[in-house]
């Protein structure tokens, strides 16, 4: 038998815990797609490959191997050596059988089985592989951690397609030129001035040349702003400037001032958010009735800075006059901390970016069935067993394994959460930058990490503490009701019915409610999910039946246990004064004969009860026209779609490239093309790549003209299924961000039609703002706030008649650096300025200002 890992515990307040692991042996896993297309949508072929690298046999039985694999396995679709059960959520065992034979060192077994659905890229694969060696005698059991499991790459369109029908191109070298074809540098005076594009621009022929040091003016009740603002353009001078409270100013000065006389301005759209900021030879002003406007307008002319190189700086800005203002009042990101946990300090510089970029909203999703991220007094359960992920038979002590998180609680960020301390510190920074944070606690679906938890405090306090063990159970224990969720939760759901729950939820509120408290800052709004929760939920529960009863509802009507549930819980929120705001099944209701009737629009929270974030708008699902239903029944509403605003799907179809893909493929074009007033005009292609024809959502429900007022705004949705560190989560954010910002804030866009885009008029602004994310804002993301681990764009290029390579870039002015030999392009190769003849492999990649390299593409290889 192998030996026993030792592993040293190590515990700080606020910090995961850390173990030092001794791997003695070596099994390594490798697995490929054979087939995607065996069996059209409903399941592919795969093979795990497990070789013995160590010097020691595996042996034919006393151990299991675990991993996690987002497909749910088909039993019997793999040899009977091994038997591959599914524990639940995305957690599985392999378990050796009586006709395995023992593993001899360098040996391998091969292990096909059939899945769910389909597979492309390395996203996809199993993984957090572990086995646990048992030995029943003693009462022993041992752990290992295997390595990461290899990728075998796709060779084949059945391995790189999903299905037949999957016509979506591959993302070659050659096929990224054709898509940065309609693209060219641009001269720098002919880009937009910043992201978002300011509403009214006036240009002059003088520029501000400052010849002192520069000093920021400002009153005392704009401290924050001002402070803010020096600290900012310390990244870009060298320098911090003074700030001060003074009234004469001189051509080197930067002045803030509110207007003091607001009543000419009350209805105007320069009203809350607005600015005006003016830039001459005599210096610079910024004007604003709000802090808002006033932080907004720094961050306008921070955009006039250019990044310097030069330990003496000099400042040329061209003199101009800006009048500018948002055009939706909600910009927002929405980060999921649940499945991955992110530490403070990134979460403050995501705020940090967003704010840059005038986003006002971050939606902060901190429980699921994976994680619960937030310290609550009194239930300190929630976070030691429900913010931590390991090896358990019983989660008495922490979650299971998802996502690969392996089998120790606090070696990645799969464990982790956020105390009051830092939860204070995390609202007063945003507040001091402008931005709200939205609390979602997600109920009664995606609560398996809350039910767990209340389940360890039941038995901890049960034998001697009975009524206060039941105080906030969340789950009935005596409920038989067999479901399973679309992620493979087998008991994920609160009970509705049980009075606990909803004393469960009235202290979660309450106490979050004094965190907003302590941070001098108002909790407004807390988003309760309500999303994806799966048929057969409490038909098996005495307590639901007994409530049924006792309110003469039929068992068969479940769906009215929901409406029970949101009645119950608006309650609570009118008791504590806040607003509800939940994901669009909230808004949608199915009552019928037989419970799941038609949908319809849930009358109950008209005339703006409810704040409904849509996100299924998949085209060709039939939900396209969600968002405008309710809108044109009075629901306010924040389009948060799946096709254009999902930043944690892939940018586009490789092998290598990180993501899900099952609402489409999301690119930094994806959220900048997206039309909120009229979706339709956004849909080019459905998922699998089929062109959308004119005629196809020709029967949808249209926004009303007097209804856009309902569009609160938008919202990038950031899942973290993947976002496994902060640098993945920085991948997926930027530079999509940008697109969102530049449409939540900017005027409508010249280009968008009564019934379809102008093609010339998109493309030649597109080709603008590609260049200014290109040009400008990738070299200044590189030092920004401690620089972002941005994606870089990746090249196109394809071999002439001619016989020379001409490559592309579809983000302009990012440099293409390139190898004719076959090697990995470095820092220090050859930069592509034109063509140029090759007889080898030839490989491009983009590179950073700052020397960091993306992803490399070899001339008409996959």
């Amino acid at each position: 038998m192998l030996k026993i890992i030792f592993y040293v515990i190590g515990l700080a307040l606020s910090f995961p815990l850390v173990y030092s692991l001794t791997l003695d042996s070596k099994l390594n896993v490798s697995w490929q797609v054979l087939d995607n297309y065996q069996d059209g949508a409903n399941s592919f072929s795969s093979q795990l490959v497990i070789k013995n690298n160590s010097n020691k046999p595996l042996p034919t039985h006393g151990w299991e191997i675990y991993f996690n694999f987002a497909r749910l396995i088909k039993p019997g679709s793999y040899p009977d050596t091994v038997l591959i059960e599914h524990i639940n959520g995305d957690l599985h065992k392999i378990i050796p059988q009586k006709s395995f034979k023992s593993l001899s060192p360098g040996q391998m077994i091969k292990i096909p089985f059939n899945a769910s659905f389909w597979a492309i890229n390395d996203t996809d694969k199993p993984a957090g592989f572990y086995i646990v060696y048992t030995n029943p005698a003693k009462g022993e059991e041992h752990i290992e951690v295997l390595p990461e499991v290899e990728f075998i790459k796709p060779t084949k369109p059945k391995q790189w397609n999903r299905i037949k029908e999957d016509i979506w191109p591959l993302a070659t070298a050659q096929w990224h030129f054709e898509q940065n074809a309609r693209l060219q540098l641009l001269p720098k005076e002919q880009l937009p001035i910043a992201i978002p594009e300011p509403v009214k621009v006036k240009k002059y022929e003088s520029y501000w040349q400052p010849d002192n040091l520069i000093r920021v003016l400002a009153s005392n009740s704009l401290t924050n702003e001002a402070d803010l603002l020096a600290k900012q353009l310390e990244m870009m001078l060298g320098y911090r400037p003074e700030v001060v409270d003074s009234t004469k100013s001189a051509p080197s000065d930067i002045v803030l001032k509110l207007k003091t006389n607001l009543e000419e301005e009350q209805n105007s759209n320069l009203y809350k958010e607005g600015y005006h900021l003016t830039i001459t030879e005599k210096g610079v002003k910024i004007t604003a009735n709000t802090k808002q406007g006033i932080f907004y307008g720094s961050q306008t002319l921070l955009a006039q800075f250019k990044v310097s190189s030069v330990d003496e700086v000099s400042v040329n800005i061209p003199a101009m006059a800006i009048e500018d203002y948002p055009r939706f009042a909600y910009r927002g990101i929405h980060l999921d901390v649940a499945r991955h946990f992110q530490p403070v300090a990134e979460v403050k510089k995501l705020i940090d970016v967003m704010a840059h970029y005038k986003l006002n909203g971050l939606h902060l999703h901190l429980t699921d069935d994976e994680g619960w991220r937030l310290a609550i007094n009194g239930l300190e359960e929630l976070t030691q067993v429900g913010g931590r992920r390991g090896h358990s038979t019983t989660e008495d002590e922490y979650l299971l394994p998802a996502f690969g998180s392996g089998p120790f609680p606090g070696v990645n960020q799969g464990s982790g959460f956020y105390s009051s301390a830092d939860f204070i510190d995390i609202l007063k920074f945003a507040k001091a930058h402008h931005i709200s944070i939205i609390p979602e606690v997600d109920l009664p679906g995606h609560a398996r990490a809350a039910i767990k938890s209340m389940e360890a405090r039941y038995r901890h306090l049960n034998e001697n503490h009975q009524k206060q063990a039941s105080k906030y159970l969340l789950s009935d224990l005596t409920d038989q009701s067999n479901y399973q969720s679309v992620q493979g939760w087998k008991d994920n759901v609160v009970n509705v019915c049980m009075p606990s729950t909803y004393t469960f939820i009235d202290k979660v509120l309450n106490e979050i409610k004094q965190l907003y408290s302590q941070a001098d800052t108002n909790l407004i709004t807390v988003h309760i999910g309500g999303d994806e929760v799966p048929k057969g939920v409490w038909q098996q529960s005495p307590a639901c039946q007994q409530l049924l009863q006792t309110e003469n509802i039929s068992l068969a009507h479940v769906e009215l246990l929901k409406q029970y549930f949101m009645q119950q819980l608006s309650n609570i929120y009118y008791k504590h004064g806040l607003k509800l705001a939940g994901w669009e099944e909230l808004a949608f209701t199915r009552l019928g004969e037989d419970g799941y009737g038609a949908k319809r629009v849930n009358r109950f929270y008209t005339g703006g009860k409810l704040t409904s974030y849509i996100w299924n708008n998949v085209w060709g699902w039939g939900d396209e026209d969600n968002a405008y239903k309710l809108a044109n029944k009075q629901y306010p509403v924040v389009l948060a779609n799946a096709t254009n605003l999902y930043f944690d799907l892939a940018y586009e179809k490789h092998p290598s490239e990180p993501g899900y893909y099952w609402a489409n493929f999301t690119n930094t074009e994806s959220p900048y093309r997206f039309v909120p007033l009229d979706i339709f005009q956004s849909a080019q292609t459905d998922r699998m790549g089929k062109v959308i024809q004119p005629d196809q959502f020709e029967n949808k429900e249209r926004l009303q003209g007097k209804n856009e007022g309902y569009i609160m705004g938008l919202q990038g949705q950031l899942w973290s299924e993947n976002m496994k560190t902060p640098q993945q989560l920085e991948y997926f954010t930027l530079p999509k961000l940008l697109g969102l910002a530049e449409r939540a804030w900017a005027a409508k866009p010249n280009w968008v039609g009564d019934k379809k885009i102008n093609s010339q008029l998109y493309n030649q602004a597109w080709n603008r703002f590609a260049n200014r994310v290109g040009q400008i804002e990738l070299p200044k993301l590189d030092y920004l706030f401690g620089g972002f681990y941005y994606r870089l764009p990746i090249p196109g290029a394809k071999l002439n008649e001619d016989g020379l390579i001409t490559a592309n870039i579809g983000l302009p002015g990012t440099i293409i650096r390139y190898t004719t030999d076959g090697s990995e392009p470095t820092v220090n190769s050859s930069i592509y300025k034109d063509s140029f003849s090759a007889t080898g492999v030839v490989k491009l990649r983009a590179f950073s200002s700052s020397g960091r390299g993306g992803r490399t593409v070899k001339l008409g290889v996959n």
